[in-house]
């Protein structure tokens, strides 16, 4: 088990690599092309693929902080639009153009992709759905992708964790939202737009 101190120096140094697939241009784009319309219909299908053709039940629990209507708002037609592994390959696209973009095809990650796949390949994997769904999933040959996809494993690992100790306190969705605003995370016009 790591220290706090030395997962959230992981956290802070992973979290913009992984997140970069869902604010970048590239990321609606990729979205689009693959069928998907909107924002909040590419996120759900992007973030889900790993776990297949999964209902709004599904998607709610592991993603734990979405109200049920927004969700089965999107979820299963994301399905339609798009199968999990059409989804995966066009997430997989977002992210090499974006990432492409932004660091160019220069900047060798190799070693980076080996760190970060070898941590990913340690962490455990009971109680934690996506990120044991993104650790069965191909490691891609490209170092930036390969990087991306380690990250995304370890970013799961640590969200399914948070939502496994916010069920141990029974504080649900709703109330780790209040909380999150309580402390400053988030706006609370936002949480409730976007959640």
């Amino acid at each position: 088990m790591s220290s706090p101190g030395t997962a959230r120096r992981l956290w802070a140094l992973g979290e913009p690599f992984h997140a970069l697939i869902y604010f970048a241009d590239e990321f609606l784009s990729a979205g689009k092309a693959a069928g998907l319309t909107g924002f909040w219909s590419a996120y759900f299908a992007f973030r889900a693929a790993p776990l297949g053709p999964v209902g709004p039940e599904v998607v709610t629990a592991t993603f734990f902080n979405f109200a049920p209507g927004f969700v089965a708002r999107r979820v299963p037609a994301v399905w339609d639009a798009v199968s999990p592994a059409d989804a995966l390959a066009a997430r997989l696209a977002g992210v090499d153009a974006a990432v492409r973009r932004v660091l160019g095809d220069e900047v060798d990650l190799t070693e980076a992709a080996q760190l970060a796949g070898t941590a990913a390949a340690a962490v455990d994997l009971p109680g934690r759905p996506l990120a044991a769904a993104n650790a069965g999933l191909p490691v891609p040959a490209e170092p930036h992708l390969a990087l991306w996809q380690a990250l995304t494993t370890l970013r799961e690992h640590r969200g399914d964790g948070h939502n496994a100790a916010l069920v141990q306190r029974e504080v649900d969705g709703v109330a780790a939202h209040v909380l999150a605003a309580a402390a400053g995370r988030s706006s609370r016009e936002w949480l409730q737009r976007a959640r």
